[in-house]
């Protein structure tokens, strides 16, 4: 195409949009209705202590993370940081993680879309189309959002994410008004937990998978202005505003509904949203209805926009072939990337939601990704670790125990346990899928990485080049 390039725009962004890339890809409303509520089958009404806990465990990786983007602004974000910490090596096995991570939130988002906008549709209007007709018109917009210049759809990511976080806060805050007398402290009470304190450990585990996506606004290392200070600054103000956001929501739901009768309506409705939303606001509960399908609008964007560019970090390095490090002349995006993920996310979504069905793929993508995102949140801690203790050896300086030592430390720790979790005991089937997916990847990308390392050395070490730009 003429007048291709091959560099992203760079001081095109400020710290409101990293804020919201990270806010509307860890889809606030979407996570909080069909992940975060799983949880109560184990914890009751106990959820936002759950949170608590969970957004406790974080904190450490966030820091780890935003320590490293202090030092290392790059496209490739979290496969850049690994590859500064720890190797091209186990860079190159992050930044293959990320290729699976990224684009497979495409096809979860798109069998989401499927059931949920197709219901709402059929509801409201009577348009009753083939669920595979929904994923078509939802890529469609999702390549709206996404290929033109990144302030456009950084901007769209924005609106959609002010409108639907506002609506559920306003929502909440009149639900825990309204209740009056039956606002609880409760909640807080872990023995108030349905399963006891393995409930609770596991809920803590669930809890952890609605706070993902927060470290997605790494990747615009290179259009972030000031991105040294502005995309750790990012990363940590969603991930806290994001997590106290899931605590004041799960209470008021819980308030909402009734302390003693929550565990059984989480468990069984599977609109909660709706549910409550008619009991408090009537008909006008169709503003939350439509948040949740923005919310589904904003995720996906959000994903394309950071699985593109670790595309494009990886191309550049030599490592993908050198179509996905072209941008587009006029919007200097990475436009085949962008094109290329959402047609395989069209096809993977076809494919998983005819083997079994939308909910079933888009469960087994869901936890294909958590496994995955786990293991790169494990390595990114580790790889603080060994950046800054080279970084010491390197400059003479004084190694920081507490920031790049104990921190980082917590962090791998505390995921170290819900990756066993997952694996013991493994999930039934068709959901173990997920596990032996990760696990094949992972083996396939060792195959690819001792493969270059052997006959193109180069390839690996041009990724240690994308850290200057």
């Amino acid at each position: 195409m003429p007048g291709e390039q091959s560099n992203l725009k760079s001081n095109s962004i400020g710290l409101p949009q990293v804020v919201f890339q990270s806010v509307t890809h860890m889809a606030p409303a979407v996570s909080l209705a069909f992940t975060v509520l799983v949880a109560a089958g184990f914890v009751g009404p106990t959820l936002p202590l759950v949170m608590i806990l969970a957004l406790i465990a974080m904190v450490p990786v966030a820091l780890s993370i935003g320590q490293l983007a202090k030092e290392i602004p790059s496209a490739g974000g979290l496969y850049g940081y690994v590859s500064a910490g720890l190797g091209k090596h186990l860079g190159f096995l992050v930044g293959w993680l990320l290729l699976i991570i990224e684009p497979l939130v495409t096809p979860l988002i798109l069998l989401l879309s499927s059931f949920i906008v197709g219901d709402f549709f059929n509801t409201y209007f009577g348009l009753n189309l083939h669920w595979i007709a929904w994923v078509f018109i939802t890529a469609l917009v999702f390549l709206v959002l996404t290929y033109r210049d990144v302030k456009f759809s950084l901007g769209a990511t924005m609106v959609l994410g002010i409108y639907e976080i506002g609506l559920f806060l306003i929502f909440a805050a009149f639900v825990i008004w309204k209740v009056g007398d039956q606002n609880t402290v409760a909640v807080l009470n872990p023995s108030n937990s349905v399963m006891g304190s393995d409930g609770l450990f596991k809920g803590v585990v669930l809890a952890i998978t609605a706070l993902l996506g927060y470290e997605s606004a790494a990747s615009f290392g290179e259009e972030a202005r000031d991105p040294k200070r502005t995309i750790p600054r990012g990363m940590f103000i969603a991930l806290i505003f994001i997590g106290l956001w899931y605590i004041f929501l799960t209470y008021a739901w819980i308030v909402g509904i009734g302390f003693d009768g929550f565990t059984e309506a989480a468990t069984t409705d599977p609109n909660l949203i709706a549910t409550v939303g008619k009991e408090f606001w009537g008909g006008a509960s169709v503003l939350l209805t439509l948040a949740l399908i923005n919310g589904i609008i904003a995720n996906g964007g959000a994903a394309i926009n950071t699985g593109t560019r670790v595309m494009f970090a990886m191309s550049r390095a030599g490592v993908l072939p050198k179509m996905f490090s072209k941008t587009h002349g006029k919007y200097q995006t990475p436009h085949v990337g962008v094109l290329f993920q959402i047609a395989i996310g069209i096809v993977i979504a076809l494919v998983f939601g005819t083997i079994w069905d939308p909910i079933t793929g888009l469960t087994i993508l869901g936890l294909t990704i958590g496994v995955s995102v786990v293991l790169v949140y494990i390595t990114c801690c580790l790889a603080c670790i060994g950046f800054y203790r080279k970084k010491a050896v390197r400059e003479g300086g004084k190694f920081n125990m507490l920031m790049h030592g104990v921190l980082p430390s917590v962090g791998v720790i505390a995921f170290l346990i819900p990756l066993y979790k997952n694996y013991v005991p493994l999930p039934n089937w068709p959901n173990q899928w997920s596990n032996w997916l990760v696990v094949i990847w992972l083996l396939i990308g060792i195959v690819v990485v001792m493969i270059l390392g052997k006959k193109r050395p180069e390839a690996l070490s041009m990724i240690e080049k994308t850290l200057n730009h």
